[in-house]
């Protein structure tokens, strides 16, 4: 038997071999399985994997292979990933909060648009790593290399950067707030004009921060921290803001229609809402108390038990809102645009209405002593001031035509030269009150005790 002889030349051999196209190992079928079914597989051997829209828990994928696998919009909360290489790894759009990925390769991964929020990147290394508008609030990338990662869009809240190596790519286009830098200097936090729509910012502190006319618009704010924030002309339409701290917050000519404020942890308090627009938001509950909402638009929100004592209101648009039951002791809503509002049972002693608008407003059972109602104009149907405290209250100049007063307490108020033509006074109280120069034709008096002390019946 002639033996074979290879007389190919030692050149073109090499040459072939070189050629030759180099290729990462392909995934384990059972180790594609234990993940599918427990989240947990250690050392694994997954390269190349299509796990897309995957959702893992507290799971164990620690030193596994995942060179160039498909994660592109997987769910993995709390995930092990300590020494796993993901080289070229495909994890954008991932939802990666909580997640350990200390000394774990990523270079060249694709992790645009990921939330890495309270992650663990610790020694990790992202060398031409894209991480184009991820989020990572709070995540700990120290002394990690980050050696040609982009960083366009990303947002970098509190994250700590501390001994980090490597020139990262477009770190100047990063939204950078209150982060601890490579040498360890904390930065400021000026997210002026900033692009946050949609971003998921839930109990992130931004006390402070600079979020004047940022776009903020669908995202998630909830018990986060923005007292005393700059938040003026910012767009939070839609924005999901229960439970938020935005004591002595500027949020003037802000758009907050449609945002969700609910929840008795909401505080506004001393905040400046001026010009702001609150059209349709929900702020059942809220505490708004000595804050400024002067010319504040407020049509169809709900008010609900909302805390609005010594609030400012001047020329507010306060229309179709509920405000049945509200504190607003002290509060200023002269010039305030109230028609079609519900304010019975509502606490408005001492406060000031002056000039205000109250078209077809229900104040029945209201409590205005000593409130100023001067120049007030209120008409139209279901308009009423049945059984309120008006004690003590002035209404000079006002336009009350019309308007029901039964049961009404009106000791000691002051209707001079006020408007109330054919105003319903039945078993109404006016001991002490002044009637100088008003207009008191086709008054109902029925059972009423007039100014002398006396009781009228005439109009029974």
């Amino acid at each position: 038997m002639i033996p074979f002889r290879n007389t190919w030349p030692t050149s073109l051999v090499l040459c072939f071999l070189l050629s030759a196209p180099l290729t990462v190992d392909a995934f384990n079928e059972r180790h594609v399985k234990r993940v599918e079914e427990t989240g947990h597989c250690k050392r694994c051997k997954l390269n190349e994997v299509n796990l897309s829209g995957s959702v893992i828990i507290n799971g164990d994928l620690s030193r596994a292979s995942l060179r160039n696998a498909n994660l592109q919009g997987v769910y993995f909360q709390s995930v092990n990933l300590q020494k796993a290489d993901l080289s070229a790894a495909d994890l954008s759009g991932a939802y990666l909060a909580g997640s350990d990925f200390s000394k774990a390769k990523l270079i060249d991964a694709n992790l645009a648009s990921a939330t890495l929020r309270g992650s663990l990147l610790h020694k990790s290394d992202l060398r031409g790593a894209l991480l184009e508008n991820a989020n990572l609030t709070r995540a700990l990338l120290t002394e990690a290399d980050l050696t040609g990662a982009n960083f366009s869009g990303a947002f970098l809240l509190r994250t700590d950067l501390t001994g980090s190596t490597g020139q990262a790519l477009q770190m100047d286009e990063a939204e950078v707030c209150y982060a601890i830098n490579a040498e360890g200097n904390t930065t400021e936090c000026d997210l002026a004009g900033s692009e946050l729509s949609d971003m998921n910012l839930s109990g992130a502190n931004l006390s402070g921060a600079n979020l004047s006319g940022a776009n903020l618009s669908g995202s998630y704010l909830s018990r986060a921290d923005l007292s005393f924030s700059d938040l003026s002309y910012a767009n939070l339409t839609r924005g999901k803001l229960g439970g938020a701290k935005l004591v002595g917050a500027d949020l003037s000519y802000a758009d907050l229609s449609g945002a969700d404020l609910s929840g008795f942890e909401t505080s506004l308090r001393e905040s400046t809402l001026h010009h702001a627009n609150l059209r349709g938001a929900n702020l059942r509950g809220v505490d708004l108390s000595f804050s400024n909402l002067s010319e504040a638009n407020l049509l169809d929100a709900d008010l609900g038990g909302i805390f609005l004592y010594g609030a400012f209101f001047r020329g507010a648009k306060l229309e179709n809102v509920d405000l049945t039951g509200a504190n607003l002791v002290r509060s200023n809503l002269s010039r305030a645009s109230l028609n079609h509002s519900n304010l019975s049972f509502s606490n408005l002693s001492y406060a000031d209405l002056e000039g205000a608008d109250l078209v077809s407003v229900s104040m029945t059972g209201a409590d205005l002593s000593h409130a100023n109602l001067e120049k007030v104009y209120m008409s139209g149907i279901g308009a009423n001031l049945i059984k309120s405290n008006l004690h003590g209250a002035s209404l000079v100049g006002a336009y009350l035509k019309r308007v029901d007063f039964s049961g009404a307490d009106l000791e000691g108020a002051d209707f001079t030269d006020t408007d109330l033509t054919a105003a319903n006074f039945t078993q109404a109280n006016l001991t002490g009150a002044s009637l100088s120069g008003a207009k008191i034709d086709r008054i109902i008096l029925c059972d009423t005790v007039m100014p002398s002390g006396e009781v009228d019946n005439s109009g029974c």
